[in-house]
């Protein structure tokens, strides 16, 4: 089975609060097309604009604002009146449980993508990648990773559920 990925940009709050396991349900108001074992890689938007780690998709969930955060409030990260403002216009919200998670270490700043992949622009909100047939969540980043001679660098920072 191939797995898909998604380049998701992310506020760093939340970037790190799901690197560290605190966050467990990444919040959209858009679904992405993704299943259980698809890879997700975490750009941190504006001031780091960096990538950061990655995580393997445990599950994904869609229903209304209010029905999401009655069944996960302890999960996604923020408090209720945030929660609230974000899905202020929006009839659905999409949760995306985070499986398995990878911190990217170095970090693979913009300029540096920016040299890799000319013309390369980190999404708006998440853009849909190309990985290799096969490939591991460690390894979603190989070609970057490989160019960076820094594929080792992957650490495994904890199996979130």
């Amino acid at each position: 089975m191939d797995r898909k990925g998604i380049l998701l940009s992310i506020h760093p709050e939340f970037a790190f609060k799901i690197l560290e396991g605190s966050k467990t349900l990444e919040l959209r108001k858009v679904r992405p097309r993704v299943t259980s074992e698809d890879i997700v890689i975490l750009y941190a938007s504006s001031p780091l604009c960096a990538i950061v780690g990655a995580f393997e998709v445990a599950s994904v969930v869609e229903d209304a604002p209010e029905e999401i955060w009655d069944s996960f409030k302890a999960q996604v990260g923020i408090d209720k009146r945030r929660y609230s403002q974000y899905f202020s216009c929006s009839e659905m919200a999409v949760g995306i449980g985070v499986g398995k998670v990878w911190s990217c270490l170095p970090r693979i700043p913009l300029d540096l993508l920016r040299e890799l992949w000319p013309g390369f622009h980190p999404p708006q909100g998440f853009r849909y990648i190309r990985l290799h047939r096969g490939a591991k969540p460690r390894r979603a980043l190989s070609p970057i990773q490989m160019t960076l001679g820094a594929e080792r660098n992957w650490l495994v920072r904890s199996s979130v559920q």
